[in-house]
């Protein structure tokens, strides 16, 4: 019988209790000294090297405030930083890393001059990145052992949702089945 099953009244075993996680305060404290050495110190130093030093190289014709140079060098340093700052508590960095881009992107913008091309190819990277991260975190033989879970897991619910809107889009908009079921692909 499954300790969860056990009636305690019958039993004179105990039920086993599940120890707490970690503390904030703790898990704090241990990562600390992991984020904040002498070589931060040393990396923040040599991008701000490195930003005067484009400065200078192109003749502030990208690197000042509010244009292209500039927003590219304040999100990578905010990625960076909020990145850090989620290690520090515990949480992916890579969380930290979205947060600081929303937050430069909707908190006064000061990443404006970002052209669009430049924009686009960075959000394509990202994606790149986080598609690759999960691709190489995949193992292939625990796949293959579930089988067919897999596939109904991740194809079934695209799928049932599509037909349920493109039945939905049939009835209160009178579309033809096609459309309709374009329509609830593409929703």
């Amino acid at each position: 019988v499954p300790i969860c099953f056990v009636d305690p009244v019958e039993t004179n075993e105990e039920i086993p209790i599940k120890p707490r996680g970690p503390s904030f305060r703790s898990t704090l404290r241990k990562n600390f000294w992991i984020v904040v050495t002498p070589e931060a110190g040393v990396r923040i130093m040599l991008v701000v090297a490195t930003y005067v030093t484009l400065v200078f190289i192109f003749e502030f014709t990208y690197f000042l405030p509010f244009d292209g140079g500039f927003a590219i060098v304040l999100l990578w340093s905010g990625a960076v930083f909020c990145g850090q700052l989620m290690t520090l508590i515990g949480m992916p960095p890579l969380l930290g890393m979205l947060l600081a881009g929303i937050a430069l992107k909707n908190l006064g913008d000061p990443v404006r001059g970002l052209p669009d091309s430049w924009a686009a190819a960075i959000r394509a990277f990202g994606l790149m990145n986080i598609l690759m991260r999960g691709g190489l975190e995949m193992d292939v033989g625990a796949v293959r052992r579930i089988g067919m879970a897999v596939v109904r897991l991740t194809a079934l619910p695209g799928i049932s949702e599509a037909l349920c809107v493109s039945g939905l889009g049939m009835w209160i908009f009178k579309m033809d089945f096609f459309l309709a079921l374009a329509f609830g692909f593409i929703l």
